[in-house]
């Protein structure tokens, strides 16, 4: 309404029988939209049109454009003139308080125009207005997005808060669970009906595990192998590893940097992240398509709009783009809740794309969509550009070829969980000492130091929490190796653990035989070191 009461008085004021006003297209800057048009006092329907050859596209280059007759002569290819039958044009810009362009306003006629120095004032004034007016309503929409995303992210915090207290609780019951089936497993059993119910309740247990590992990634409670990745290279490797479950009838684009692009991230949560988003893409195209790969890097002012762990400063963006069947605008701001699912029941979690949310946030980072329902989906992963490219050491892995021998220590606040671990070392040939009271286990290894090669740790303990007690043995003996192992932990206290030495983090349930391999892994390395 403010629009059209602009341009019929234009109109009026100036004598002419055209007035409009126009704004470049949302998504595309080579095309104009009219906000309001006056012709032959009336209001015409809004439409679109190309700047290329167009009056429109002289006054943006030029500011102001005057012509007071012969306009089709001047303009052959700007149709609308030709259409209307136009010969007088007058048309300026509108700019905002920073200068940018937004559009233009202008009148025209079918007569001559004559000069008339007021005439370009009285244009040039209702332009000032309208470009503040545009500005305004930009300001007002950039606000309301704010607003809701803010909103979003509260609620998801929300959830993820509750999901990791799920998760936590969950963990410590299927851990003894799982370690138990192992256990039962692992002895000499001819019943085929027992062997095959132990392995269905292990695969169960497996199963349940996954779950809580997609929820603890999407409450932001995990990202513990941090070393530096050079990205395209990642994304190039996952596409390489979905190839065969991707299929011929889908196409992948991968449009690869100019130059290598390096973040900091955990590699495991991140090809995990690309999967599921590739999978998805691969999903919405049941009749095939192409899923397209391309990266951009933007200097992003104000990150903490999306995510309020993240630093003003240099993003790399990964844009994963299909031309599948879209997504509805009423689930696109619900589409990374978890258990939110627009797949038929019993065909997906609902747990993916909270996952990678999570994953996102987790690195400082974030995660936005767009859609358009029949033309396909947008997702793009905003990550802080690293400043190194140098990778951590890796991890000793398949030295422990012959038995190894070694005292491992079991701190956990579950008595049953410290009986389990102590099991599976022992029957693996380790000495073991086990205690589910920190305090317990700190005056012991005071006395016991010089005999423990290796402590296995609770982070979430009761009165003397993991970081606290990792302090404490490190005071004890500054060199002691220690493995983190816990279903549910701030991910500060993790990285913090890692930065002053702890060997690694493992996440609640752990398969017991992977412990095992890993201890046996570490002491094989740790001995051929020593000879």
């Amino acid at each position: 309404d403010f629009f059209r009461s602009l341009v019929r008085h234009l109109a009026l004021i100036l004598d002419t029988k055209f007035a409009f006003i126009a704004r470049f297209s949302e998504n595309n800057t080579r095309e104009m939209r009219t906000l309001a048009v006056w012709r032959d006092n009336e209001f015409l329907p809004s439409e679109s049109y190309i700047l290329d050859g167009s009056a429109t596209s002289m006054v943006l280059s030029s500011s102001f454009l005057e012509i007071s007759q012969d306009a089709q002569t001047i303009l052959p290819c700007d149709e609308y003139l030709r259409r209307e039958g136009i010969s007088s044009y007058m048309g300026t810009q509108l700019i905002d308080s920073n200068g940018k362009i937004l559009g233009i306003l202008a009148v025209m006629d079918v007569k001559t125009l004559p000069a008339w120095e007021p005439g370009r004032w009285i244009l040039k004034i209702f332009a000032a207005r309208a470009g503040a007016e545009l500005e305004r309503l930009a300001a007002e929409h950039e606000s309301a997005v704010l607003q809701r995303k803010l909103m979003q992210a509260q609620k998801m915090e929300a959830i993820g808060q509750l999901a990791a207290g799920i998760a936590h609780d969950l963990n410590n019951a299927l851990f003894a669970v799982a370690g138990h089936l192992q256990l039962m497993k692992m002895d000499d059993m001819n019943h085929y009906t027992l062997r095959t119910s132990i392995q269905s309740a292990l695969s169960g247990c497996e199963r349940a595990s996954s779950l809580i590992g997609q929820l603890l990634c999407f409450s932001r409670q995990g990202k513990y192998n941090i070393q530096s990745v050079r990205l395209e290279q990642l994304v190039e490797e996952t596409i390489d590893f979905l190839s065969r479950v991707i299929g011929q009838e889908i196409e992948i684009t991968h449009l690869t940097p100019a130059q290598p692009v390096y973040i900091e991230a955990d590699q495991a949560q991140l090809q995990q992240a690309l999967t599921n988003l590739i999978i998805n893409a691969k999903h919405a195209m049941p009749k095939g398509g192409i899923i397209r790969i391309e990266y951009t890097n933007r200097f992003v002012e104000l990150p903490h709009r999306y995510n309020l762990k993240a630093l003003r400063g240099n993003f790399a963006c990964i844009s994963i783009s299909d031309t599948g069947e879209g997504i509805h605008e009423d689930n696109l701001e619900r589409i990374f809740e978890p258990f939110f699912t627009t797949k038929d029941v019993g065909t997906g979690s609902g747990l993916g794309l909270a996952m990678v949310y999570g994953i996102m946030q987790n690195h400082g980072g974030w995660i936005e969509a767009s859609s358009e329902v029949g033309k396909g989906s947008m997702f793009t992963l905003y990550f802080p550009i690293a400043e190194t490219n140098m990778e951590q050491s890796q991890q000793y892995q398949g030295e422990s070829e012959k038995a190894v021998n070694g005292c491992v220590l079991v701190i956990d606040d579950e008595p049953v969980l410290v009986d389990l671990m102590r099991t599976f070392l022992e029957k693996a040939g380790f000495s073991t000492n086990g205690f589910s009271s920190a305090a317990e286990a700190l005056a012991w290894y005071k006395d016991n130091s010089h005999t423990v090669d290796l402590i296995v740790l609770d982070m979430k303990m009761p009165k003397i929490s993991g970081e606290e007690c990792f302090r404490r043995i490190r005071s004890v003996r500054p060199e002691a190796k220690v493995i983190i192992l816990s279903g549910y932990i701030q991910d500060e206290a993790a990285q913090r653990l890692l930065q002053n030495g702890a060997l690694r983090f493992l996440q609640k349930p752990v398969r017991y035989d992977e412990l095992v391999r890993i201890i046996s892994d570490y002491l094989a390395h740790l001995n051929a070191v020593q000879h």
